[in-house]
Order: structure tokens, then sequence, then C-alpha cells
């Protein structure tokens, strides 16, 4: 019940004003997840995701706008959690919200926090970099605080 209750106000996110050209990242199951993101060369962003997590929610327009400007790029998919926690500990998401980044399907790095739009372009690039690439998705620069 908790779950159709979800999925109906995902449906309505995705619909609100704010988002209504927008498309909210894929939900991957484990074969999802191998066929997207391990069999894949280049980067990809994977969430560890649950309906009941607060900072999943927070994240979710971020990630959101990420997938948007940037996923023909660095593709971003979202796991849920609740339904696949066995694989999800396997592949190191063991609390929420997890962001995993790959590269040539292999896990590089990890964000165990609500990251900002600016911050997962920062946090690509600078993977990016250490590979000897210029700047995957187009650099945003630190906002004074």
């Amino acid at each position: 019940m908790i779950r159709i209750l979800f999925t109906a106000l995902l449906a309505l996110y995705a619909f609100a004003p704010h988002a209504q050209a927008s498309k909210l990242p894929p939900l991957l199951d484990p074969a999802g997840v191998k066929e997207h993101i391990l069999d894949r060369k280049g980067f990809a962003i994977l969430e560890g995701w649950a309906y009941w997590c607060e900072a999943c929610m927070q994240a979710l327009p971020h990630l959101e706008e990420f997938h948007e400007k940037n996923g023909h790029v660095v593709p971003v998919y979202m796991l849920d959690f609740d339904e696949h926690k066995e694989f999800a500990k396997t592949i190191g998401i063991e609390r929420l919200p997890t962001f995993l980044l790959f590269y040539d399907g292999v896990i590089i790095d990890k964000i165990d926090k609500v990251p900002s739009f600016g911050s997962l372009s920062r946090w690509v690039n600078r993977h990016a970099r250490k590979r000897g690439l210029d700047n995957v998705v187009p650099h945003v620069p630190r906002t004074p605080k």
C-alpha cells in the first residue's frame, strides 16, 4: 500500500510545474544495473534510494537536473534499496542516500550525503581528470556561501 502511494507521489512530482519538461532517472533492478552500468564504457552514476528516505527526496531535484543536462554523457540511475537490499550491499550501498560513480563498469567513488547539481558535476570531472580526460560535463563553479 505504501509503495503504491509513493509511486503515485513520484508520478505527481514528475508532473509538477517545476518538472514538466523533465524526466526522472530510471529505476533499475540488478539485471538493469548489469546491463546499463556494469557492461557500459564510460561514466555512470547509481543512487541507492528508498521512498521513505528523506535525504533521498532532497537529492531528487539535483539528481534530476544532472540527469536532464548531462545524462547523455553520464547516465544516472536509481536502485530501490528496499527491493534489492542484498544486491545493494554487495555493491557498497549500506546506507541512504549513497551515490556510486562507475567508470567502465567499476565503482571508482562513492558519496554518502545529499549532493548538489554542482557537486555532482565537479565529482565526475575530478575523476575524469584523474583518468587524463577533459571535463566530461560542463564546469560548474562553487557558489560562495
